[in-house]
């Protein structure tokens, strides 16, 4: 996880690897590679499970895991 111009905030796409930019919003990231993922622990799932993941499954959203300060 790296800072990128102006106050975004860049993931790599656990799957292919590509640069993401997330300035906001919602923790469901997704690919140009048709990967779906959370950008609080990266982890990869179906796009139809990606809001289980986010509110239930997440070990950030429990408190568990890094949380990288990006809501």
């Amino acid at each position: 996880l790296r800072n990128a111009p102006d106050a975004q905030v860049s993931f790599n796409c656990p799957k292919c690897d590509m640069a993401i930019y997330k300035d906001g919003g919602c923790d469901h990231m997704s690919c140009p590679c048709g990967n779906h993922f959370c950008a609080r622990c990266l982890t990869s799932t179906r796009k139809r499970d990606i809001y289980d993941h986010l509110y239930s499954e997440c070990e950030v959203e429990r408190g568990i895991g890094r949380d990288f300060g990006v809501r």
